[in-house]
């Protein structure tokens, strides 16, 4: 009898312990009740694509606090490559099974328009993190691009001051026009350097041809300093301070493995990180706020941060 009120006992504590484990958070506990097992809430983050670690990042964000919520349904969806029409598929699939939040990096164009507007009027909410679509959403949680340029420009600025260069030109490599984010990088980084001795050169755009990149890279040994306004344009830039025993500056965005290991080997300065994992995050408690009739916020955009990452403090960064 000892031993079965004893098994007993134990097996009840075990469950108390999986219960609130599982649910981590007094604020789970306070919104719990208003969900049950059939009520759940379905939430899908929608990326560019699932290449680039970046997105990764942000899914690790979501998924952490969807754990944190025990009526929190979550996928991560993506098309198989950076494709407007795939992403309107995704898009379009999202709504078909039942999502009630989509928190998404729309890839610009008219048919990931078309397809947001058509969730909105299903009763689908939308939560942009890192790049807003023309379609109004909730909010938007995403890197303040222009005054991300603006570090990396100061950055730039400061690295070249300190290894003697007093001027000279810069070179920009991005990857298109039509890409709000990079072109507000491009802005920000531009200001910095009005009024210096520096001049920065029209920005080399490799619309989807990463030769563009490489071969403008090539052609300007001259250049004191490159900005890479992107992780695919910071990977080609580095590689070919490698190929070519370069010793220009280089500063980027992003931080994919290769990029790190760049920084670590000398090719690359500094790269500037985003604050993914607090996109994802934050989009998907204020997606569980929406849902549960919680969410108060009237501001529309909220900057999430960057930090700048050197061979200094690499230690502080994850290689993938």
């Amino acid at each position: 009898m000892e031993v079965k009120r004893f098994l007993t006992g134990f097996f009840l504590c075990l469950t108390v312990i999986f219960f609130y484990c599982g649910c981590g958070s007094d604020e789970s506990s306070n919104l719990s009740g208003k969900f049950d097992d059939k009520d759940k809430i379905q939430v899908s983050f929608i990326s560019m694509d699932k290449e680039v670690p970046y997105w990764e990042e942000i899914h690790e964000g979501c998924q952490k606090a969807a754990d944190e919520f025990c009526f929190v349904n979550y996928e991560w969806q993506a098309p198989f490559e950076r494709d407007e029409f795939l992403q309107s598929e995704c898009i379009e699939k999202a709504v078909v099974s039942g999502a009630d939040v989509i928190i998404i990096s729309a890839i610009p164009g008219k048919n990931v328009n078309k397809s947001l507007e058509k969730a909105k009027k299903a009763g689908v909410k939308i939560i942009y993190v890192d790049n807003p679509a023309q379609c109004e959403g909730v909010i938007t949680l995403a890197t303040d691009n222009e005054n991300a340029g603006k570090t990396a420009g100061e950055t730039m600025l400061k690295a070249l001051k300190d290894a003697g260069i007093q001027n000279g030109v810069i070179g920009i490599e991005s990857n298109s026009p039509d890409m709000v984010n990079t072109s507000l990088r491009d802005k920000g980084f531009r200001k910095v350097f009005e009024g210096s001795s520096f001049v920065i050169a029209p920005t080399a755009y490799a619309a989807g041809n990463p030769n563009i990149t490489s071969d403008d890279v090539e052609e300007h040994p001259e250049y004191v300093g490159f900005f890479g306004a992107n992780q695919t344009a910071t990977l080609l830039i580095g590689q070919k301070m490698v190929d070519s025993a370069n010793k220009q500056i280089v500063v980027g965005f992003d931080t994919a493995a290769q990029t790190l290991r760049l920084i670590d080997d000398g090719a690359i300065y500094a790269t500037i990180k985003q604050n993914t994992k607090k996109m994802g995050y934050d989009g998907m408690k204020i997606a569980v706020e929406i849902m549960s009739g919680e969410y108060k916020g009237k501001i529309k955009n909220i900057d999430t941060g960057v930090t700048v990452i050197t061979k200094e403090n690499l230690s502080q960064v994850k290689f993938y």
